[in-house]
């Protein structure tokens, strides 16, 4: 399948996995997770690889917030 990164920036859980191990070591310095927003309305995400094969694909998945108590 290739490397795959996960990205999780739920409050109590922010992590970065590459291939299921931890790869915050991978993050720039300065980089926040608790700050990572998707505002409302449209978003353009881009997406950059190298890939001589031509079969690279980026999935993205979320999920609404919602407040609670």
């Amino acid at each position: 399948m290739g490397e795959q990164l996960e990205v999780d920036t739920c409050p109590g859980r922010r992590w970065v996995l590459r291939g299921g191990a931890n790869a915050a070591g991978a993050l720039v310095r300065g980089s926040r997770l608790d700050q990572f927003a998707i505002p409302s309305g449209r978003s353009e995400v881009r997406w950059t690889a190298l890939d001589y094969t031509g079969t690279s694909r980026l999935a993205i998945t979320w999920r609404d917030t919602y407040n609670s108590l």
